[in-house]
């Protein structure tokens, strides 16, 4: 059965691999006392507690990729849209959204002078940043998502399909009310999109189809598509992806228990024929008697040559011994005058 786009997949999406990767960085390693007192102030402005640690480690982590060579810009974007994520999942007073990102960005210039990253919007409610996030992950995916509708025959999971009509219900909605609203969400729409209001994006779908997974396949499935993304346009540094990510997503088809149980009495059921057939010749035909003589030869031989072969180690070692023999009598010490 042919594989179809899974929710699993968005996780190679080039969004999800920046988001990931400010999730996963360990730790503040050149400047351990930053991270532990801008810490101690989150937690005591914002009861943070559950995540102020991630967002000072982000914060580092963008310092070390600005010191590349080929550090992209687009990166800053990624760390915006992550840090308002984070606060918006655990800052229970949402009105203080402005002054924390506020004070995160005055940190990270506090940690780099030469940072080049900066806030992309202030004031702005948790409703409206969740849609222009939705909006900017969507345009920097839709290129991909496009390519792979097609490479998989327009076929999808139901999850798949709702993460297409939510992220392109946010553009929509974004697109027609920004005509007349010069709100900040709006400012940056109009950045993310240079034509605006012109060439509109095609909403992208798929035919939703169940996915058939033989037992044991989800971890292989999981494990392909994290470790090959959809997109090749990522490389290491930067804030871009490993370089054994730069691999395609290839549409080969989830393994099936069918499948799988096919080729194995493919297999099986001819080799103990031939073992049968061979069985009954041996057993009950002239083949078998001429096969015992044939052994009984082999095994006579085979002594045979194994008595020649010690005989002639039992004469090289006489030799050597015979030789070692009139090597000590040469070998008679004098006594010296």
């Amino acid at each position: 059965m042919a594989n179809i786009l899974l929710n699993d997949n968005l996780e190679s999406l080039n969004s999800h691999i920046y988001y990931r990767k400010f999730d996963n960085w360990a730790n503040c390693y050149d400047n351990p006392e930053f991270l532990d007192s801008v810490v101690l102030e989150l937690d005591g402005t914002y009861n943070l507690k559950d995540v102020s640690s991630s967002l000072v480690k982000a914060l580092c982590y963008i310092k070390n990729l600005q010191l590349r060579s080929d550090f992209e810009s687009e990166t800053c974007d990624y760390l915006y849209y992550w840090l308002g994520d984070k606060i918006f999942n655990h800052l229970s007073e949402k009105d203080k959204f402005s002054s924390l990102i506020d004070q995160l960005y005055a940190k990270l210039k506090d940690l780099y002078n030469n940072n080049k990253c900066k806030i992309i919007t202030y004031n702005i409610n948790e409703n409206n940043f969740r849609k222009i996030k939705d909006v900017y992950d969507y345009k920097k995916n839709y290129g991909t998502i496009e390519k792979a509708i097609q490479d998989y025959g327009n076929t999808c999971s139901k999850e798949f399909r709702k993460y297409l009509d939510k992220s392109y219900e946010s553009y929509e909605e974004l697109y027609e009310t920004c005509k007349t609203c010069n709100e900040e969400h709006c400012k940056q729409l109009k950045k993310i999109f240079s034509t605006y209001p012109n060439d509109k994006l095609k909403k992208l779908e798929c035919t939703v189809k169940e996915a058939y997974r033989a037992q044991g396949a989800d971890e292989h499935l999981r494990a392909t598509v994290v470790n090959r993304p959809l997109d090749g346009s990522l490389s290491s540094g930067g804030g871009h992806l490993d370089s054994e990510q730069h691999m395609l997503f290839d549409p080969s088809g989830v393994p099936s228990a069918a499948g799988g149980s096919d080729m194995f009495m493919g297999i099986f059921f001819p080799f103990v024929g031939i073992l049968i057939v061979f069985y009954l010749l041996y057993k009950f035909t002239p083949i078998g008697l001429k096969v015992n003589s044939f052994l009984r030869k082999k095994r006579i031989i085979s002594r045979n040559i194994d008595d020649i072969e010690n005989l002639e180690l039992m004469d090289n070692i006489a030799e050597d011994e015979e030789k070692d023999t009139q090597r000590s009598l040469f070998n008679i010490p004098y006594p010296r005058g």
